[in-house]
């Protein structure tokens, strides 16, 4: 039967190296197939995908990181494991394009998400990605850059449909094998094969070290098929190993281990430290929320409505603002984003706006806060977490805890909720705070057995390989007998058996051991309880804090920014602040405002300082905590600041929404990030023109920052002012850069990205002799150098022999080539038409190549264009990534005095 067999694996996507994991496991497998006599077919990806999944975020670099992928995939696949290996757009021809194109124009942008091609779901197959590229839900679908990458992922979705539907034609297969079928192009795949009525397999990750799980004819995102899989185990008593390994597993997750990815964050909360970190009496009661990832939930269809969290807590805030016990909101780590990731921004700014108007005894921490929700459970009396792990984390420790309703961890827990009106939640919060709710023995019985299925029975371990690395040494290793995970997908495929683990129905129901190791958990977790209790009070005795001093200075003197402040001082944590006013800074130059603070600072107690600002909105409540602990370490003996991360205006492009922290795209090594002036001052000029708000990033010794003012003061020029404040506080060693983001930048800033684009044009218009016309075209270097230096010469040719050339510059992209051969080429053209047609441009036009720019540059120069000339030798990504679009467009043919008058573009 297996010769019988074409398997056909689905694998577009290989690069980062985190990519091999995934293409590990369709290599081996394909191999093991091989062997078995099946005949297998690799499908990868050359490039198809404009703005593909795995290379977000990598600017104008996309199409060299596209290479490392394409060039990795085929590497892999077809030299190192000798598989045979197929491209997609071999099966996609300019008629697919065109009925791509055809269709999307009679699509409504606003309903993208519904979108559909004949009876295709395009819509929903490719919205799940859209959701994880700008972590966002439904909510934010109509922001503009947001639809531009929607449509073509509707448009790279058909594609895709029309060119595997041609491979299937073409190799007929009798299985598909890919991952995930959660990602555009893997859904897209999966759903034209279960149309094609084509057996799939789908494979992802496990949730334990080394692991993987395999999906029969779902996608992963098939919460149904787990369900059915932890409810055929429910009835199973687990062995003693079983119980072992469920509560070491509880233990690893604590500290981030086995759970075969990265870990959400490398620091430790001590247990004892919490309600002091929290400012929370020692004898209060605490409720806990735990928030979730929306844009991670948005891609379940179970989870519709997700983003009621924040309705929830809202309404918990009312209840608990006429309440004695203490509400904690603890943000899941993965919403700022960290190293990986950018943040979830929607959800933080309505995040930060909530806590503006919280009262006293609610307490939230933010996803960027290093106080862990581990540390938190053990002075936790009762919880809602609406999906995510820790609803089931913190029952394990006797919490009683209640999820949504539609979570899947709702099938390991006795509480759920499903509405957000308060009178239903303050009797919920009623229940789960009284003795009645605590676990019981059989609450932990349901758990252990759902955590045991769920996490380890599922998730399967090969012993030829595993999510790190290969360890058989020959294929013979991969023959039946050798690996039974193996043996067991692959008989799936070949004969159609159950590649699942289920009970035994004969099975003796044996309660014994479960009984006797549960009872003793509840006694060992009342213990704990008690034991951290005792120590927290212990160590309150001898707790302080030094004195902080922070230092306002007022540039608005308004009534509703004065509110805003009042807000977020009284949320403050740290309990030894004392507050300077400096009010009437507004219309001060730089040096009377230097005076001032200076003059303040001489006055003030305090030995350390922030200095603040009406510009800045917002802090973190728990500012000066992590701060203050650095400064005065015992063994501190250079560091005199400490400089943290802030959000930018939540209203700007999401590439530029924070400032001073550390992210990591697509590559191993962490990115600079806007640690050099230049870049500070572009993602947030009010440090230009108001140079001291720097300060207001930064806790800092007041003897080193009146040392620093002493000299500022001497400075003139505003910019050198802001260069050197800037190098004192961010690149001085005697800073310590904690890299999280701790506030929030007022809105009102929009006014300084204004005044820096214009600075930026004048800086542009001076730099590439910018004249009344601007005209720009797009080459791609790398085509054939006598097709495109003819059709640049043409272009040069046209514009030289206009009656306004000396009125025009014309500007030439040269983002793939390097200055030097760009520059040789066009002074190459530019004597061929002298010497071959007496055509000398020296009297017009001005020609300007432009080199690598930032985004900000490249949309201030787009301003200052007057057109842009189409080529048919263009370079699509560079127009695409900085939206070039905007320009108006000229063809060569239609080349015109009237059309090159200028006309003034908003």
């Amino acid at each position: 039967m297996s010769k019988d067999k074409k398997i056909l694996f689905f694998a577009p996507y290989s690069g980062p190296w985190a990519w091999f994991l995934h293409t590990r496991v369709d290599a081996v497998l394909a191999t093991s197939l091989q062997i078995r006599g099946c005949d297998v077919l690799v499908v990868g990806c050359d490039g198809i995908y404009q703005d593909c999944y795995i290379i977000r975020g990598v600017g104008d670099r996309k199409q060299e990181f596209c290479q490392i992928c394409s060039q990795a995939g085929h590497k892999f696949f077809s030299e190192d494991f000798k598989l045979p290996y197929i491209q997609l757009r071999e099966f996609i021809t300019d008629e697919d394009y065109q009925v791509a194109f055809e269709w999307l124009e009679t699509v409504n942008p606003s309903n993208y998400r519904h979108a559909v091609y004949q009876d295709l779901a395009l819509g929903e197959w490719v919205s799940s990605s859209i959701y994880t590229f700008f972590r966002i839900t439904a909510r934010t679908l109509s922001n503009l850059d947001v639809r531009k990458v929607h449509r073509q992922y509707l448009i790279d979705g058909l594609l895709t449909y029309r060119a595997i539907s041609k491979i299937f034609s073409d190799y007929q297969p009798t299985n598909m094998f890919l991952f995930g079928a959660r990602l555009a192009p893997y859904r897209v795949a999966f759903e034209t094969a279960r149309k094609f009525k084509i057996d799939v397999i789908v494979q992802e990750k496990g949730y334990v070290d080394g692991s993987y799980r395999f999906f029969d004819n779902h996608h992963c995102l098939s919460q149904q098929l787990l369900i059915d899989f932890c409810n055929a185990w429910q009835n199973t008593p687990l062995t003693q190993f079983e119980l072992e390994e469920v509560k070491q597993y509880f233990v690893e997750r604590e500290s981030g281990q086995n759970m075969n990815g990265e870990k959400y964050y490398e620091y430790k909360t001590e247990y004892i430290d919490v309600l002091n970190k929290l400012n929370i009496p020692l004898d209060a009661k605490i409720f806990a929320i735990f928030t979730s990832s929306e844009d991670e939930l948005a891609m379940y269809e179970e989870y519709e409505g997700v983003t009621k969290q924040l309705d929830v807590i809202d309404s918990l805030i009312e209840i608990f603002s006429k309440r004695n016990e203490y509400l904690v909101i603890r943000h899941h780590p993965n919403i700022w984003g960290g190293r990986f990731n950018q943040g979830e921004i929607d959800f933080l700014s309505r995040a930060y706006k909530q806590a503006l108007s919280a009262p006293s005894n609610v307490k939230i921490v933010m996803p960027s806060e290093e106080l862990t929700s581990y540390a938190l459970l053990w002075h936790t009396d009762a919880a809602i977490s609406f999906f995510s792990t820790m609803s089931i984390e913190a029952t394990v420790r006797g919490i009683p805890t209640a999820s949504f309703e539609r979570s899947i961890y709702r099938q390991a827990l006795r509480y759920t909720i499903n509405s957000s009106a308060p009178e239903y939640l303050e009797k919920q919060v009623d229940y789960l705070m009284s003795e009645l709710a605590k676990p019981t023995l059989e609450d932990l019985r349901k758990l252990y057995r759902f955590t045991h299925a769920y996490f380890h029975k599922f998730s399967v371990k090969f012993s030829s390989f595993d999510t790190r690395s290969i360890k058989y040494e020959s294929n013979e290793e991969l023959k039946p007998g050798n690996d039974p995970i193996l043996d067991k997908v692959c008989d799936r495929i070949i004969d159609g058996s159950s590649m699942y683990n289920l009970p035994n129905v004969n099975c003796v129901d044996e309660k014994e051991i479960e009984n006797e190791f549960l009872f003793q958990e509840l006694q060992e977790i009342t213990q704990e309880q008690k034991k951290v209790k005792l120590h927290t009070l212990e160590k309150s005795h001898v707790q302080s804090s030094l004195p902080l001093g922070i230092i306002y200075l007022d540039f608005h003197n308004d009534s509703e920014n004065k509110q805003v402040l009042s807000n977020w001082r009284k949320r403050l944590r740290y309990q030894n602040i004392t507050f300077h006013n400096c009010d009437n800074c507004q219309g001060k130059n730089h040096r009377d405002i230097i005076q001032l603070l200076s003059n303040c600072l001489e006055n003030i107690e305090e030995d350390y300082v922030l200095v603040t600002n009406s510009f800045i909105q917002q802090y973190n409540e728990s500012l000066g905590l992590s701060e203050m602990e650095i400064l005065t370490a015992n063994n501190n003996e250079i560091i005199q600041g400490v400089l943290f991360g802030g959000w930018l205006p939540f209203s700007q492009r999401t590439t530029e929404y924070r400032i001073f922290t550390k992210q990591t795209i697509f590559t191993i090594k962490d990115l600079v990030t806007t640690k050099e002036y230049k870049q500070a001052m572009a993602s947030l000029p009010l440090l230009y023109y108001v140079p001291i708000s720097i300060l207001g990033f930064t806790i800092i010794s007041k003897n080193r920052l009146l040392s620093i003012l002493k000299t500022a003061q001497e400075i003139l020029i505003v910019s050198q002012l802001s260069e050197y404040l800037f190098q004192m506080v961010v690149t001085s060693d005697s800073v310590h850069k904690l890299e999280l983001p701790m506030l929030v930048v007022d809105d009102n800033s929009i006014t300084f990205q204004e005044l820096w684009g214009k600075d930026l044009e004048n800086v542009l218009g001076e730099n590439l002799r910018l004249r009344d016309i601007n005209l720009i075209i797009f080459p791609d270097w790398k085509q054939p150098e006598d097709d495109l230096y003819e059709e640049i010469a043409s272009v040069i040719r046209a514009i030289a022999n206009n009656q306004n050339k000396q009125k025009i510059t014309l500007l030439i992209d040269t983002t793939n080539i390097s200055d030097e051969d760009a520059d040789m080429a066009i002074s190459g053209i530019a004597m061929n038409l002298l010497m071959e047609e007496n055509l000398n441009v020296e009297d017009g036009p001005e020609i300007a190549l432009i080199g690598k720019m930032g985004w900000k540059g490249w949309q201030a120069l787009l301003r200052l264009s007057s057109g842009r000339i189409i080529l048919k030798n263009e370079n699509k990504a560079i127009i695409s990534s900085i939206e070039a679009d905007v320009v108006p467009v000229l063809n060569l043919e239609s080349f015109t005095d009237e059309v090159l008058l200028p006309e003034k573009r908003e």
